[in-house]
């Protein structure tokens, strides 16, 4: 059980570190959508709460076999981790990847706007827009 718990401490203190990479206060002054990639992990699933409680409006990615879960959560809106980012009508600053690989990198890249934003994942997977801010 302390196994369990311990690490449970690590996860809420690399969702705190994630967020405040990008937003850099508690709460944020105006609500921002923020897209969590891999929103139905350990990880992903954490994130949305204390992205909720931070004051964005939450956008999620997961398996549609898990979309019940993350909107029990409190998620605004979830989508496919296959389909494209289209939804975000190029004006997402903000996004959170909980699964650090290069094809989940190019689906948050697509996912932000072409004018600049903020990408932080759990391991160093830069993407390539050059006016993006990779954490």
């Amino acid at each position: 059980m302390y196994k369990v718990c311990h690490s449970a401490e690590y996860v809420g203190a690399t969702v705190e570190q994630g967020l405040a990479r990008l937003q850099g206060s508690f709460p944020i002054k105006d609500a921002q959508h923020l897209l969590i990639y891999g929103s139905s992990t350990a990880t992903g699933t954490l994130a949305i709460q204390f992205a909720k409680l931070s004051g964005h409006r939450v956008l999620t990615t997961c398996s549609p076999r898990h979309f019940e879960l993350v909107r029990s959560l409190g998620t605004d809106a979830v989508y496919d981790y296959n389909a494209a980012a289209e939804a975000t009508d190029n004006k997402l600053k903000y996004v959170l990847g909980t699964i650090s690989l290069e094809s989940s990198a190019k689906f948050c890249d697509v996912a932000l706007s072409t004018k600049g934003g903020e990408y932080t994942a759990l391991l160093t997977v830069p993407i390539k827009q050059e006016n993006v801010n990779n954490h």
